[in-house]
């Protein structure tokens, strides 16, 4: 589906912002993110893979949210487009799993002062919120598929004859 497309598209027009940012880590040490959605300027852009330390994403591993209303162009990295396209304020929220641990995050771009950081909390938390169900889905349907397909390789693999039986019902 188009889940995370939506929730940026979306999220960029409720805030009016320039820009808004659906990644997740991918690795353990999180220092390294793919996009998810990148909603810029009205239009999707093709998702790619960043390094955080690279970024004011940074500043939100491990923390709940950031806000900045103004002045952090220095923090991207020159050359980049989030550089080129001068962005100037940044409102980051956590994308969490069930269990609390930090999947990703979704941001808010614009090259104006956001100005209102409690609604723009308040509408990133919520979007992450939905971007985290979609996230965790997304694994679980993962984790199934790898499942089924170590199932069905062993079972193709016997030479012996399988027995299955359900204690339940005795069939």
């Amino acid at each position: 589906g188009r889940v995370f497309e939506d929730l940026a598209l979306g999220l960029a027009r409720v805030l009016g912002t320039d820009a808004a940012l659906i990644a997740a880590f991918i690795d353990a040490d999180k220092v390294r993110m793919r996009t998810r959605a990148l909603a810029l300027e009205g239009r999707l852009l093709a998702q790619f893979e960043y390094d955080v330390s690279q970024t004011p994403c940074r500043h939100i591993v491990g923390r709940e949210s950031r806000f900045v209303s103004h002045g952090v162009h220095p923090e991207f990295a020159p050359g980049t487009l989030f550089a080129a396209k001068g962005f100037d304020s940044y409102a980051g929220y956590s994308i969490l799993n069930a269990a609390g641990d930090q999947l990703g995050i979704i941001v808010a771009l614009d090259r104006k002062p956001i100005a209102n950081q409690q609604l723009t909390e308040a509408l990133l938390k919520i979007f992450a919120v939905r971007a985290a169900a979609e996230l965790e889905r997304q694994r679980a349907e993962t984790a199934l598929e790898r499942s089924e397909t170590s199932y069905r390789a062993i079972f193709e693999a016997a030479e012996d004859c399988i027995f299955v039986h359900d204690w339940d019902n005795g069939t």
